[in-house]
């Protein structure tokens, strides 16, 4: 049987096919989708550190699509490409080390109580009872907000914001996405930066506090770089946590007596959260690119071939993770790959950790009684995975 990660079943639920790959073929090449797939623990860690793996995919991804797609997105590249998202060292280092203290560390402290606050007026605005789409009522609007406080976006632009956000997230998490999606994020990619143009340049007329301060003044980035590291805090720890929220949510549904043991104990959330990511973690694959020909475990790669390294698959790896396939409370800390590894690991882990803490021990104190109403609606990506939409019936 063919890897395909674009089937109907592979949405539906992609670990069957993970464990099948990991057994049979654990490192293998899609003539169809034109690069490597990797789905063992080790590889991927491996693989994540390798020297001849790059993380300037952009171009690769800009080549790879539709004719149009790529004349549209030439527009935007020299922005995209000022991301620390698809640079490699020293620029990464450089650029990372910009944000990482303050995201790292104190924002979790600081936005401990502003986050608590979040969480209870979205809860607040949901139904007491009856039929809610938790993804867009809490999942969605959650991070959002976050990131608008750490950044000091207007509340009145927070909605708007959100908006532009999906909609350049869609097309890369399509299977088959049309010119129209492309043309679409494009738009909203260049209003996102003209918007926040205007914001920085607003907020230097102020007193600076907070992550603004530290990017604005910083004497390491460009200004090209500072609009970049604006959009990515925004798409990056948007899309990612709302998913991780939806999936928590839906795992927990699926494992009652689990749900049932946080309700009695919610001090065990904090190391819940941690074996939800790693079961039912969003970013389920990750691409690099080879920078010249290597050899890997005897197989050769070639100069600018793709490499998709699933960390979804080395999550349920029984060769590194006991029963990884099973949910249990009770595991002790495993090697998850939930947030990435080595340097392009997820700087704002802490921060989305919070986030789920905080949203489900909420969701949990509202609401005595939830249930699925019908069967989540997955989106249609082979590297992200999350409901679009979660219906619950809850009282």
């Amino acid at each position: 049987m063919v890897f395909n990660p674009t089937g109907a079943a592979y949405l539906e639920c992609p670990y069957v096919a993970f464990q099948q790959q990991r057994e049979r073929e654990p490192i293998v090449w899609s003539e169809h989708n034109r690069k490597w797939f990797v789905f063992r623990h080790h590889d991927c860690v491996q693989l994540l550190q390798h020297p001849a793996l790059s993380n300037q995919t952009y171009s690769r991804k800009i080549e790879r699509l539709p004719a149009l797609a790529r004349w549209v997105f030439r527009g935007i590249e020299r922005s995209m490409l000022a991301s620390m998202l698809f640079q490699d060292a020293p620029v990464h280092e450089r650029l990372r080390g910009s944000v990482a203290r303050y995201i790292g560390a104190i924002a979790t402290k600081e936005l401990k109580t502003t986050i608590e606050e979040q969480v209870q007026s979205l809860l607040e605005a949901m139904p007491r009872q009856g039929v809610v789409d938790v993804t867009a009522a809490l999942s969605v609007p959650l991070p959002i907000n976050v990131i608008g406080m750490l950044l000091d976006v207007p509340r009145r632009d927070l909605k708007w914001m959100r908006a532009k956000s999906v909609t350049i997230s869609r097309p890369f998490l399509q299977a088959r996405p049309g010119v129209l999606s492309f043309l679409r994020a494009d738009q909203a990619i260049r209003s996102l930066l003209a918007y926040f143009d205007r914001l920085i340049a607003d907020q230097k007329t102020r007193p600076l506090a907070g992550l603004p301060k530290e990017l604005i003044e910083s004497q390491h980035l460009s200004h090209d770089e500072l609009l970049a590291m604006y959009l990515l805090l925004v798409i990056a720890g948007h899309e990612t946590t709302a998913n991780m929220l939806s999936n928590a949510l839906l795992t927990l549904l699926r494992h009652p007596e689990a749900l049932q043991r946080l309700r009695d104990a919610p001090e065990r959330l904090p190391d819940a959260v941690d074996e939800l990511l790693r079961y039912e973690t969003s970013v389920i694959g990750v691409g690099r690119v080879a920078k010249h020909d290597f050899e890997y475990e005897g197989i050769a790669f070639k100069k600018d071939q793709h490499v998709t390294l699933f960390l979804g698959s080395a999550n349920r790896d029984e060769a590194c993770t006991k029963a990884a396939g099973h949910f249990d409370l009770d595991r002790p800390s495993a090697r998850s790959l939930a947030f990435g590894y080595g340097k392009h690991a997820c700087l704002g882990a802490n921060l989305v950790r919070l986030e789920l803490r905080t949203a489900l021990a909420g969701f949990f104190q509202r609401y005595r009684h939830i249930a699925l109403h019908r069967p989540p609606r997955w989106q249609s990506s082979a590297v992200h995975r999350g409901p679009r939409q979660l219906l619950l019936r809850v009282s």
